[in-house]
């Protein structure tokens, strides 16, 4: 009897321990289905939030290239410039004789000077000279050398500080207007009647300008005319004033092994001691 119920109890164990093995095996097979699920829904939600992320970065992309776009206005190319109205400028509240004087002298300077050089040079006139023919006169020597050369205008040069960039074409096909000439406009627009009045006084200049411009213009030119017509005709009435303008002149003349000292000085006297 109690041999039987032993080993009842060992089968009773026995049974117990199966049992509870099995559960074990089944809640460690659920907890690891949980945490498989658990897992598939962290990676589907770790995927969905790269697939946000992604979306995210690709906004970003586009962004950052549109952003990249707009950062190559710098590579905007000037193609119209506009010469500002300087309102605040006095130039034309004063009196133009005097600067429009002063700019027909330097005119008709650099005109007869053509003159003087086809006189001295003939053919083979040149503006970039070196040296002058030997058989130059003093006074077309003295002529070519005072008088104002002409400058040759450098075509298509803007001063950077004086012109604004109306207007600029961009490497994606665009032409716009600056925002330096934008503002421009706007500080015109509010002082439109600074500007008029401006615009007014510098019309009045520039008449008045004209007018003393043309009158002294052709007084110099005649007087001009007149010296090289006397250089021409009659060249031994002009000589150096000093020994230095003397042997100025006497250096600038295509000579070949010759004395450029000038001593007027012992010429003349000289010259009393053979009569």
């Amino acid at each position: 009897m109690n041999i039987h119920k032993f080993l009842n109890k060992i089968i009773l164990i026995s049974a117990a321990l199966f049992w509870a093995g099995c559960s074990g095996d089944s809640a460690t097979k659920a907890s690891s289905d949980n945490e498989e699920a658990t897992a598939g829904s962290d990676t589907s939600t770790a995927d969905s939030g790269n697939s946000t992320v992604g979306d995210k970065s690709s906004s970003s992309t586009i962004i950052k290239s549109s952003s990249s776009n707009s950062g190559k206005k710098n590579d905007c190319k000037p193609i119209d410039y506009e010469w500002p109205i300087d309102y605040r400028d006095e130039t034309y509240k004063g009196d133009p004789k005097e600067p429009a004087e002063n700019s027909a002298d330097k005119r008709a300077q650099t005109d007869i000077r053509d003159s003087v050089l086809q006189q001295i040079f003939h053919e083979d006139y040149v503006y970039d000279i070196d040296q002058y023919p030997d058989t130059t006169t003093f006074c077309l020597f003295k002529m070519a050398d005072t008088l104002e050369q002409r400058i040759a205008p450098l075509y298509g040069a803007f001063p950077a500080d004086e012109v604004i960039t109306k207007t600029v074409y961009c490497p994606d096909g665009t032409t716009h207007f600056t925002e330096e000439y934008l503002s421009y406009e706007e500080d015109l627009k509010a002082h439109k009647d600074e500007v008029k009045a401006y615009e007014e006084q510098k019309a009045a200049y520039q008449e008045a300008y004209d007018k003393h411009f043309e009158e002294y213009y052709n007084k110099r030119a005649a007087e001009l005319k007149a010296l090289l017509d006397s250089c021409v005709n009659h060249p031994d009435d002009f000589k150096p004033a000093d020994n230095d303008e003397g042997e100025r002149y006497c250096n600038s003349l295509d000579l070949i092994e010759y004395d450029c000292s000038w001593h007027p000085e012992e010429d003349s006297s000289s010259s009393k001691e053979e009569k």
